[in-house]
């Protein structure tokens, strides 16, 4: 491809000390908040949502009870059972799935008013979210033109995920911190009309990878240190990356998705790249194991203040 791999720059799957070093020092800074967004030690709760479609409300929500690939280890479930967390913490959970109307650039898009109609019920405001899981990929109205050669089409999409993250700072304005993720490798069968097939779903990481890049670099339009200007962007990494080449281990951490792991293995009207009952108990372990243990999340997550390593 002609392009330095890693999921950070240098050719590294380690976050730069300084951006990270950054990210903890924002996540000591959380206090709870209130339904009008102040300090509320009392009342207050520190919020973290989802952004995404039926993939990431699988992972974050689970099935439907009775469903075939029902799980009780997705992660709402996982953390709310978690005598450690922080008793402030609450994650509010967004069920929103795929809609041709949805475009996460525009602060105004209807996927907006329905997340929050949803968080309404909820009791939660959008000055409550401090923290977001966005995944898979930016939710867009038309693609590049139809370009989907390499680069081009992952540079694309690289601006649409910056044009979607400007929106949530400003449907969030407390919106602190983005943690994001591409998806699984899919199984669709050969010839499958309409699937998208790998690569693609390896490659749309390259989107995530540049973005994160131009936030470390200093791009303005993602600035998120009132030190250097305005606000426009909340701070961004990587959370846990689902991609694997199929059932193959991968080297540094052993983890691959398999045919089992998707929709198909147990549900009737399985399609072969929704995750399934196991899909959902791997990554949503991952996740899980993420907002425990990553320095950036556990002050946060246990509301110790402070960054556990």
């Amino acid at each position: 491809m002609g392009e330095a791999g890693g999921l950070y720059p240098n050719s590294s799957n380690d976050m730069p000390a300084d951006h990270r070093a950054a990210g903890e020092a924002i996540a000591r800074g959380m206090v709870p908040l209130n339904i009008d967004g102040a300090y509320d030690p009392t009342n207050g709760r520190i919020v973290a949502v989802n952004i995404g479609i039926s993939l990431t409300v699988l992972v974050w929500s689970g099935w439907i009870l009775g469903e075939p690939n029902y799980t009780e280890q997705y992660l709402v479930n996982r953390i709310n059972s978690d005598p450690a967390k922080n008793p402030k913490l609450q994650l509010g959970k967004i069920f929103n799935t795929a809609d041709v109307r949805w475009d996460t650039r525009d602060p105004g898009n209807p996927y907006y008013w329905t997340a929050n109609q949803m968080l309404a019920k909820q009791e939660i405001t959008p000055a409550q979210v401090q923290i977001a899981w966005f995944y898979p990929f930016p939710l867009i109205k038309g693609q590049n033109g139809g370009d989907y050669s390499f680069p081009a089409h992952q540079r694309w999409t690289a601006g649409a995920w910056k044009e979607s993250l400007r929106a949530l700072k400003q449907v969030y304005p407390n919106l602190k911190m983005v943690y994001l993720g591409t998806k699984h490798h899919t199984y669709y069968p050969p010839n499958t009309p309409g699937a998208v097939q790998d690569p693609s779903q390896h490659d749309v990481a390259w989107s995530v990878k540049w973005l994160i890049e131009d936030q470390i670099n200093g791009e303005p339009g993602l600035n998120y240190d009132p030190s250097k200007g305005s606000v426009v962007a909340p701070w961004i990494a990587w959370g846990p990356y689902f991609w694997s080449d199929g059932p193959t281990p991968r080297a540094y951490d052993g983890f691959h998705f398999d045919c089992g792991d998707v929709s198909n293995f147990l549900a009737r009207d399985g399609d072969f790249t929704h995750p399934g009952k196991f899909g959902i108990e791997k990554e949503a372990g991952l996740l899980f194991d993420f907002f425990r243990t990553d320095s950036t999340a556990t002050p946060w997550y246990y509301g110790s203040g402070s960054a556990r390593s």
